[in-house]
């Protein structure tokens, strides 16, 4: 897939996947100031113009989120940037779930795969 090494790609590669995850975690924390805000308003129109802000910076959150995974990963393409072919979606979402997993403390050997037919583990 790519390289595990300490190389220029997988550098780019983890601060892409950092920022994706920096992306997604203000998304998602938008999102739910902004359910509090709405549900806490009590007819406020301020408090109600507040959330309806949050609102928009998690679409713009998701909005660079999907220019970060599917447009830079062209435009390195078509720049003829070394190594382009390691900035792809699929890489940059491998190497976020990498991340996560060693800051949570996980280990791949703690997933468990079940056959779906049987339930027993394979």
């Amino acid at each position: 897939m790519y390289n595990a090494s300490g190389t220029i790609e997988n550098f780019i590669l983890v601060i892409m996947a950092i920022v994706v995850i920096i992306l997604f975690a203000g998304a998602v924390y938008a999102f739910l100031v902004s359910i509090f805000q709405f549900i806490f308003s009590k007819g406020d129109a301020e408090k109600i113009k507040k959330a309806w802000n949050n609102i928009r910076y998690m679409i713009l959150g998701i909005i660079l989120s999907f220019l970060l995974l599917f447009v830079f990963p062209i435009v390195f393409e078509r720049l003829k940037i070394p190594g382009y072919e390691v900035y792809t979606a699929q890489n940059i979402f491998n190497k976020s779930g990498e991340l996560i997993r060693n800051i949570m403390g996980k280990d791949e050997s703690d997933n468990f795969d079940y056959d779906t037919r049987s339930n027993t583990r394979l």
